[in-house]
């Protein structure tokens, strides 16, 4: 028994992690896959002004700030265009969550996958961007 419970204990905890999905307020968009929130954690704790970048897609640019890839004028647009959808669907959603991801990026921002409640129907952010087009052509 003891043998059992051991092996238990030094499985990878991910095979027991359940997605979390923790709740975001004053949620500021900066570009069409980057916001920044408070994430509302259990227990009343709030991480103020969090900077979360979509980890489940790559949204076109809105400024040359980026600089591991080649931004062009026309793509900045696309950007604009991508941010503006991503604040209108912000903007009419009745909550927004993030799942987590343990990682963070390059720039030392968190990642997560965005979900939001919107019209009373749960949206994965992702897929509404890349229906309409948002997203970087992806490997």
């Amino acid at each position: 028994m003891r043998r059992f419970l051991l092996a238990i204990l030094l499985l990878p905890h991910s095979l027991f992690a359940a997605e979390i999905e923790l709740p975001l307020d004053n949620v500021q968009i900066v570009d069409g896959d980057t916001v920044v929130a408070d994430v509302l954690m259990p227990w009343s704790v709030t991480l103020r002004k969090q900077v979360i970048r979509a980890n489940d897609y790559d949204a076109w640019e809105a400024s040359t700030a980026r600089k591991t890839v080649n931004v062009t004028p026309a793509e900045i647009v696309k950007g604009k265009a991508a941010k503006a959808d991503l604040a209108a669907l912000v903007g009419r959603a009745s909550s927004v969550v993030v799942v987590p991801s343990e990682k963070r990026e390059a720039y030392g921002r968190r990642l997560g996958s965005l979900k939001v409640v919107a019209g009373g129907k749960s949206v994965n952010v992702a897929d509404f961007m890349r229906e309409r087009g948002h997203c970087r052509k992806e490997d």
